[in-house]
């Protein structure tokens, strides 16, 4: 009892001493710094892709070459599957005889066009063969033209033999196998790509990108 008593004298000056203001208090400060403030939100969320492509062929043919794999992130314009384009190769070879025969032809009508018109001036040959001479010429044109286009449209087939990415993204399953023969008409699927960057992050609190 005496040593309590004691010590209640021993810290009765330092406690008036802090009433009365003697006593300091210590103060930290911190610079001030501009930056994000982070703040998290829990709410539940719905991930979805801009853009999800489902991959066809373009064209007839047995797939050759599958080149990826299931899950694997492709870039645009990287090759996916081939398919045998030889039928389509050699309807290209035909288009590009073809072509180089009908401009001959065109060569030969242009020219007997000019023989004729100068006969004509020179009164040797008739109007009759003069007209004949341009319908044979403006039909060789003609078909001139035609045969550029199968040329081109055959060129744009061997070219859709080789099947790419569209996107940038993740493939999904692919069901067909090298050996498979796949019909443009039949609108089969060979896999799927979704786009992941950006993607769409939506949400009953708010939605971002």
């Amino acid at each position: 009892m005496a040593g309590l008593l004691a010590a209640l004298l021993a810290i009765l000056p330092a406690a008036a001493a802090l009433a009365q203001g003697g006593g300091a208090v210590p103060v930290t400060t911190d610079p001030v710094r501009a930056g994000p403030v982070p703040i998290e939100i829990l709410a539940n969320g719905i991930v979805a892709s801009e853009s999800v492509i489902t991959v066809r062929a373009r064209v007839d043919g047995q797939i050759e070459q599958v080149l990826v794999e299931e899950g694997q992130l492709v870039k645009k314009g990287q090759p996916l599957f081939i398919q045998d384009s030889r039928f389509n190769r050699a309807l290209l070879a035909q288009f590009e005889a073809n072509l180089i025969k009908d401009r001959a032809l065109l060569t030969r009508y242009t020219a007997d066009l000019l023989r004729y018109q100068q006969l004509g001036r020179e009164s040797v040959a008739s109007q009759q063969r003069f007209e004949q001479a341009q319908s044979d010429a403006a039909s060789a044109a003609a078909q001139v033209k035609a045969d550029e286009a199968l040329v081109e449209q055959a060129k744009v087939n061997v070219g859709f033999s080789t099947i790419t990415a569209e996107i940038d993204g993740q493939l999904g399953a692919i069901p067909l196998r090298a050996g498979n023969f796949v019909r443009q008409a039949e609108n089969t699927a060979i896999t799927t790509l979704t786009q992941l960057d950006p993607i769409l992050v939506q949400s009953p609190c708010r939605s971002a990108g």
